[in-house]
C-alpha cells in the first residue's frame, strides 16, 4: 500500500490517471490525513529547521511567484503546459537575477523561521509535554529560548562537552587537545558545573581530565564526562595524542609549537523511567552510542600564545529521539589568544588579556568570548582571579510574558577566581546571565580541583602561566 507522501508525489508530479483512481487516491490521502499518526508527523516537521538546500528552494520559489505576477500573466488559470513555458521565458530572460534574489531572501527566511519554529513548539506543547513530562515546562521553555538565540534547532545544539569558562581555571587541554602534556608538570583536573540551583533537574556537567608529557616531545591525556539535563544525559571517554616540538635554544626563550588529536566514544541516554504516562513516539528507555575526534594545534612563543581547534570533526549519524531531526554535523571551531605581561618585571603581578571564538559549521552560529585574568605571585602559592563576557553575534526577537523582545542575544559574564598552593589547585567560577529572558537568576556555579604532579622539567624564563605550570 502506497504512503501518503507516494501519493501525494504522484499527484505533484500530475502523473497519468484516470477519474477514479485519482478519486479513490483522493479519499485515502484525506483518510490518512486524519489519522493520529499523520498528525504526530505533522507536529515534528513543524518543529524541524530547514536545511539550506530546502530555504534555497523556498526562496527561489518565492522569488518565481513575483516574477509570475509581474509577468502580466493570468497565472492561475493556465494549465500545466503554459505554466512551464512561462517560467522557461522567465529564467532565461532573469535567471541571473532571480538566483541573486533567492541568495538573499534564503538568508531572510533562515532567520524569521526560528519565530516559526518558536510559534510551532507553544502550538504543539501538548505533544512535547507527552514526550518530556518530567521535565519542567520553565526548563523546556528557557532551554528552547537559549537554542533560539543561537538560531539553531534545539537538539543541535547540543555539543559533546560544552564549551564553557572552564579552560579559564587552569584546564586548558578539557577543550583543545594540543594542551596534553604542554605544562611543566602533569596535571589532573576535576570540575563540576550546576546551573538554576531553584529548578529542578536543572543541567549539570562533571568532568575528569588527565594530561601527562610521557616523553620530552610526546604528550598523553584522558578525559572523561557526565552531561545531564533532566530526563536526557551524555556519559563519555575521550583519549589524545600530543606532539611538541621545540624550537627553544634555552629557558632564556619559550618557542613550542604543538600538535593534538582527541579520539572519543559519546552515550547519548533517555531515561523514560518517570514519565507519568507511556508515549509510543518516546517508547521504553533510549541510549545510542557513537565515536567522534577532536583536533588542534597551539604555540606559545614567551608570553604570547595561540590555539586552534576543531571538535566533532567527523559527521555522525545518531538514532536517539528522531533521526532526521538530529544533524550528523557537530563540527565546531575554536580559537583563542592570549598575552601574559606585567607593569614591572620584578613585580609579583601579571596580567592576561585573552579571547576565545567559536563557530558551529551547520548553522553558522558564532560567539566570542573577551577575558581578563590577573596573577599574583606568593612564596609557595598563587592567587588569581579575572572576569570574561561571552556574546554570540547572532540575535531574533523573542517573545517572553507578552512582550517583545528584540534582539535577544546569548550573553553572560563570568568572574572568577582560583588559587595554586604547592601542587594543589582550586578555582570557582560563576556565570551570571544578561539576556532579557531567563530562567533563573541563581547563574550557573562550578568548582574546579586540581594537582599537578610527576618530575617538573625546567622552567622557561616568563609568565606563560601555562607552561609553568
Amino acid at each position: 500500500m502506497k504512503t501518503f507522501k507516494q501519493l501525494y508525489s504522484e499527484a505533484k508530479k500530475r502523473q497519468a490517471m484516470s477519474t477514479a483512481q485519482r478519486k479513490a487516491a483522493g479519499r485515502r490521502m484525506s483518510k490518512m490525513a486524519k489519522s493520529g499518526a499523520f498528525q504526530m508527523k505533522k507536529k515534528k516537521a513543524a518543529l524541524k529547521m530547514r536545511d539550506p538546500a530546502t530555504l534555497l528552494k523556498n526562496a527561489k520559489m518565492k522569488v518565481m511567484n513575483d516574477f509570475r505576477k509581474k509577468s502580466g500573466d493570468d497565472w492561475d488559470s493556465m494549465n500545466p503546459q503554459q505554466r512551464a513555458i512561462v517560467d522557461q521565458r522567465i529564467l532565461q530572460r532573469f535567471g541571473a537575477k532571480i538566483d541573486k534574489l533567492a541568495a538573499k531572501q534564503a538568508k531572510i527566511l533562515k532567520k524569521n523561521y526560528v519565530i516559526h519554529i518558536f510559534t510551532a513548539f507553544m502550538v504543539n506543547w501538548g505533544y512535547l509535554k507527552r514526550s518530556l513530562s518530567r521535565l519542567s515546562y520553565q526548563l523546556i521553555l528557557c532551554t528552547f529560548a537559549s537554542f533560539t538565540l543561537w538560531n539553531s534547532p534545539a537538539l543541535n545544539a547540543q555539543e559533546v562537552i560544552p564549551t564553557y569558562s572552564d579552560y579559564l581555571t587552569d584546564n586548558l587541554y578539557l577543550i583543545h587537545p594540543s594542551m596534553a602534556g604542554a605544562s611543566n608538570y602533569d596535571q589532573l583536573r576535576i570540575t563540576g558545573r550546576t546551573q538554576w540551583f531553584d529548578v529542578q533537574d536543572a543541567p549539570n556537567l562533571q568532568t575528569a581530565a588527565l594530561n601527562i608529557r610521557a616523553t620530552d616531545k610526546i604528550g598523553l591525556g584522558g578525559i572523561m564526562f557526565r552531561d545531564e539535563n533532566g530526563n536526557y544525559s551524555k556519559l563519555g571517554a575521550y583519549a589524545t595524542f600530543a606532539y611538541h616540538l621545540m624550537f627553544s635554544r634555552s629557558t632564556v626563550d619559550l618557542n613550542q609549537l604543538s600538535f593534538g588529536i582527541s579520539a572519543g566514544l559519546i552515550q547519548h541516554r533517555l531515561d523514560t523511567s518517570g514519565f507519568t504516562r507511556f508515549d509510543p513516539l518516546v517508547g521504553n528507555n533510549q541510549s545510542d552510542i557513537f565515536g567522534n575526534i577532536d583536533i588542534g594545534a597551539s604555540y606559545y612563543v614567551n608570553d604570547l600564545y595561540f590555539h586552534l581547534a576543531a571538535k566533532n570533526v567527523l559527521s555522525v549519524k545518531r538514532d536517539l529521539f528522531y533521526s532526521d531531526a538530529v544533524p550528523s554535523n557537530m563540527r565546531k571551531y575554536l580559537f583563542s589568544a592570549g598575552y601574559v605581561f606585567s607593569f614591572d618585571r620584578n613585580s609579583d603581578w601579571s596580567y592576561e588579556p585573552s579571547i576565545l571564538f567559536q563557530a558551529r559549521e551547520a548553522t553558522d552560529e558564532m560567539a566570542i568570548d573577551a577575558n581578563v585574568k590577573a596573577y599574583y605571585q606568593l612564596d609557595n602559592s598563587r592567587l588569581w582571579g579575572g572576569v570574561s563576557y561571552r556574546n554570540s553575534f547572532e540575535s531574533v526577537e523573542v517573545t517572553g510574558d507578552g512582550e517583545a523582545i528584540a534582539n535577544q542575544q546569548l550573553r553572560y559574564i563570568t568572574p572568577f577566581v582560583g588559587i595554586d598552593y604547592n601542587k594543589f589547585v582550586f578555582g570557582y567560577t560563576f556565570s551570571y546571565q544578561l539576556n532579557s529572558l531567563v530562567l533563573s537568576n541563581t547563574g550557573f556555579h562550578q568548582i574546579t580541583l586540581g594537582y599537578n604532579f610527576g618530575k617538573s622539567r625546567q622552567r622557561y624564563d616568563c609568565k606563560c602561566p601555562a607552561i609553568n605550570n
